[in-house]
């Protein structure tokens, strides 16, 4: 986002960045016929908005701060997993094996990476040495707690 940031702010970029997305904006409004408008007025209104973002140094330094913490609680969360499935956790290489499952994930195969997570955090499991149902039973678990619970709250 701070990258999109500066690089919106140099008038030649932010030039072609409109036309461009005129030009789309137009395609998908012909398409679908939204959104109602005015193509360059709603590119121009966004571009404007995007050019006045300037988050200060307190809310950056939180917003890593909270993503770490997230980060490192899942990471506790798969470690209890694995404990609780009986298993030795490998602390040399879970965060290798919860990348792996992160990375499934982000592949959008499927919502939330359903069955892509669990089959790839279960294979870096195994290959980190605990054993398959271990690591299967420790991946339901953790997947029960992450993916699961959250949803059902909220709903």
């Amino acid at each position: 986002m701070a990258v999109a940031v500066i690089v919106i702010r140099r008038p030649p970029v932010r030039e072609r960045v409109t036309r461009a997305g005129v030009w789309t904006l137009g395609r998908v409004q012909r398409l679908i016929r939204r959104p109602a408008g005015d193509a360059a007025g709603i590119v121009t209104d966004a571009m404007t908005g995007l050019g006045a973002f300037g988050p200060n140094r307190r809310d950056v330094t939180h917003a890593a701060a909270s993503a770490l913490r997230n980060w490192a609680f899942d990471l506790l969360c798969l470690a209890f997993s694995i404990k609780a499935a009986g298993a030795h956790v490998p602390w040399w290489g879970i965060v290798l094996a919860w990348a792996a499952g992160t990375g499934g994930a982000s592949l959008n195969l499927t919502p939330g990476g359903l069955g892509v997570v669990e089959a790839a955090l279960t294979g870096a499991l195994v290959a980190l040495g605990v054993p398959g149902r271990q690591a299967l039973t420790a991946v339901l678990v953790y997947r029960a707690i992450t993916f699961w619970r959250p949803q059902q709250s909220a709903g």
